[in-house]
């Protein structure tokens, strides 16, 4: 699912109200910089975790997008991150960091219908 406003893409580790965090958020935690790839389309972002009012902002945007996710904070009983994935302003920083520690994210655009 792709939850984006202004080219910034907004990942929220709910893990569908598991009580633990999902695996790709302690990933992203260690490695900040992403390369999101889209079809063909390769965008280099970097990821950090939101609080306080920033965080709220976040929510509306997710729970705008998926009407389960206040389904998810109940279930949960833990506080769900959410990061944000921010446009890089450089990229210098993934020639240095081993491609099996780069986070690869994958969105499909959402379509009518279902998914392409």
């Amino acid at each position: 699912m792709r939850i984006e406003s202004d080219g910034t893409c907004v990942a929220v580790a709910s893990a569908a109200g598991a009580p633990g965090n999902p695996a790709w958020y302690y990933n992203l935690i260690a490695h900040p910089d992403v390369r999101l790839q889209d079809g063909a389309e390769v965008r280099f972002l970097r990821a950090r975790e939101v609080f306080g009012q920033e965080k709220t902002e976040a929510w509306k945007l997710a729970e705008s997008r998926w009407p389960h996710f206040p389904e998810y904070r109940a279930k949960a009983g833990r506080e769900i991150p959410i990061l944000l994935l921010e446009p890089a302003l450089y990229v210098s920083s993934l020639v240095s960091v081993p491609r099996s520690a780069r986070a690869l994210w994958t969105c499909r655009r959402t379509v009518s219908g279902g998914r392409r």
